[in-house]
């Protein structure tokens, strides 16, 4: 055993290390301190990009590329019948949006469009609804550019011929109506309108049976918010209708107002025959089965209690909405049978594509994708689906903002 091992084996400890050892220690020690500090900064670097890259997506799919570069292909190829359309899509569609009806599914139907294909918007300068007034271009995040907006599909009291400063001349004017009664519950419900009315904590659901409509529709007609004018006759009033029916003697203004409509309108789509509405969508504007998928936004779960006498109540208060909802009722139909004798077979093609796609959505299996996509690119565009007009509107005006002039 030598000197060196001896003192070791007494001492249990080693030697200390010759002078130029320890300093070359301490550089290596201080070199690996700086490699780890700057792996730590790659990886802190690393994990907020993925995480903004997943909060892009995962909100709305706002890709890396510019929208007009991307190429989106359909899920549910497979599922389209027939050959391609002759004519050309049309690319410019102002949606007049009524409360309570439906208008946010067709909303994120028309924005999801738009998007897909770099249009311009017609944006609110602030939150997702253009303003609670009879249009003007005032209200607008910024200025049309040349030839005017492409889509229009945010809430605000419709004026054509305001509206049509701001629009591309080509622009399809499109609205959607609800049977008057149901609507009137879901506004009624929805705004918490017995509430609002009657400062009480009361829930509308939960009146007692000793409740009187009457009672509710005489404080609603005193009422001077907003949502209260919701609560008669309130997609008239959406349209830009300004007078009530109940001070009218006669209903001559309402009249004038449906035919004027008539010809402000291209379509009119009724919210009870949706699926129907949407096939007529479709052919006006030549888009393809694609474009009018959905999955139903905002959907009420309640189950309504009615009281004896209500019904007729409030027929008799809505009937302007009544002599509306009749006429493009009867319209709707009118379309339907110059649609052609394809028609049942369209809606049926139609009705199981859009329920296979939404099973697959809410599934989230790409059973239905073709050969050559993949799951992420899956679950993109049934996020497209899912997202709801709010949430197109913020992407869309924070991609506006960054490009305001």
């Amino acid at each position: 055993m030598t000197i060196s091992d001896d003192w070791k084996a007494e001492n249990n400890t080693t030697p200390r290390p010759h002078t130029s050892s320890r300093m070359t220690q301490r550089r290596g020690t201080s070199t690996l301190l700086r490699s780890r500090t700057c792996l730590s900064y790659v990886l802190l670097f690393v994990y907020v990009a993925a995480m903004y890259v997943t909060y892009q997506y995962f909100v709305l799919d706002i890709s890396i590329a510019e929208p007009a570069e991307r190429k989106d292909v359909p899920i549910h190829n497979h599922f389209i019948m027939g050959t391609e359309p002759s004519c050309s899509p049309e690319n410019t569609i102002l949606l007049a949006k009524t409360h309570k009806t439906g208008s946010s599914t067709i909303g994120t139907i028309i924005a999801r469009y738009g998007y897909n294909r770099n249009l311009s918007f017609a944006l609110p300068a602030k939150d997702w609804i253009i303003g609670y007034d009879l249009f003007s271009p005032e209200m607008l995040l910024r200025k049309p550019p040349p030839g005017g907006f492409d889509i229009l599909f945010n809430h605000v009291l419709f004026r054509k011929n305001e509206l049509a400063k701001v629009m591309n001349p080509r622009t399809k004017y499109v609205t959607i109506l609800r049977e008057p009664v149901l609507r009137w519950y879901s506004a009624v419900e929805y705004y918490n309108l017995w509430k609002l009315v009657t400062h009480t904590q009361s829930e509308y659901e939960q009146r007692s049976s000793r409740f009187d409509i009457h009672e509710l529709l005489s404080k609603i007609a005193r009422c001077i918010s907003f949502h209260c004018r919701l609560g008669q006759d309130g997609q008239l009033f959406d349209l830009g209708f300004q007078g009530r029916t109940t001070v009218m003697g006669n209903l001559d203004p309402v009249r004038a107002k449906i035919e004027e409509l008539r010809t402000e309108f291209d379509l009119v789509l009724i919210v009870e025959y949706f699926d129907e509405s949407l096939l007529l969508l479709k052919k006006m504007m030549c888009w393809d089965y694609n474009d009018i998928l959905y999955i139903k936004k905002k959907q009420s779960r309640r189950r309504r209690t009615k009281h004896q006498g209500e019904t007729e109540a409030i027929r008799i208060w809505n009937r302007g909405d009544i002599l509306l909802y009749e006429h493009f009722n009867r319209t709707l139909w009118e379309r339907i049978a110059d649609y052609g004798p394809d028609f049942e077979d369209d809606l049926r093609h139609f009705r199981k594509m859009n329920a296979d796609v939404t099973a697959a959505c809410k599934a989230q299996i790409p059973k239905y994708s073709v050969s050559n996509q993949s799951y992420d690119y899956v679950n993109m565009t049934c996020l497209k689906l899912t997202v709801d007009v709010s949430k197109y509107t913020m992407t869309l005006v924070d991609i506006a903002s960054r490009y305001k002039s």
